[in-house]
């Protein structure tokens, strides 16, 4: 209800002041976060409705990880924070759902970027095997120098709606759903995510999945 409260007053606000530019124009800056907010929220409900009731589908097909590096980086330009994207040479091409691949390595980013100060890093390591008929082991792993989390809360994690104290001290907004629907997906497609953390001292999520190799094109 937060966003779409804010939403509510915030319009109130901007249609009380029709003669004032500026202010109405700083009301709908607000706005347009909130009602951001509100979009991405209500998208996390519905992905953590459909795995609650078994609907998760994936829609694997052709994805150039060379394009998900661009998004990557533009993801954690918007943060004034040492960035550092590791990987081997040259991207393969897999056959994987890239909605659902996105989702679990930008929520993860995004988490890195929410919870570590201006001047602190994230870094992105993705190392890629091949593995016998036209399979690839992909381990990916974000790190950042964040605000870390406490280790009564490491156990629960991955559990829908749960936020870490610590997360509300720092003051940063969250469904408390993100990590869910990670570990679900990861799960889904038949993979393994570990996290590694200290409160105050970072935190840092591997990724492990086992994909195909898209076939090129005759």
């Amino acid at each position: 209800r937060t966003p779409l409260n804010a939403i509510v007053g915030l319009t109130a606000l901007a249609q009380d002041e029709p003669g004032n530019p500026a202010a109405t124009g700083a009301y709908l800056s607000q706005i347009a976060s909130s009602a951001k907010y509100l979009q991405s929220l209500a998208g996390d409900v519905l992905d953590i409705s459909r795995i609650e009731s078994g609907e998760l589908e994936l829609h694997p097909a052709p994805y150039p990880l060379s394009e998900f590096e661009e998004a990557g980086r533009a993801l954690c330009a918007e943060k004034k924070q040492r960035f550092t994207f590791m990987h081997s040479k040259e991207w393969p091409t897999l056959f994987v759902d890239r909605v659902r691949f996105n989702q679990i390595f930008f929520n993860l980013l995004s988490n890195a970027v929410k919870y570590t100060p201006e001047g602190g890093s994230v870094d992105f390591e993705v190392r890629i095997a091949a593995l016998a008929n036209g399979r690839l082991s992909l381990e990916g792993c974000v790190r950042d120098t964040g605000i870390g989390i406490s280790q009564e809360y490491l156990a629960h994690l991955f559990e829908p709606y749960s936020r870490d104290a610590s997360a509300y001290e720092q003051g940063t907004q969250g469904s408390g759903l993100g990590l869910a629907i990670v570990k679900a997906i990861v799960d889904r497609m038949g993979g393994r995510i570990a996290v590694r953390s200290e409160l105050g001292q970072g935190s840092a999520f591997s990724v492990h999945l086992e994909l195909l190799a898209a076939m090129p094109a005759p």
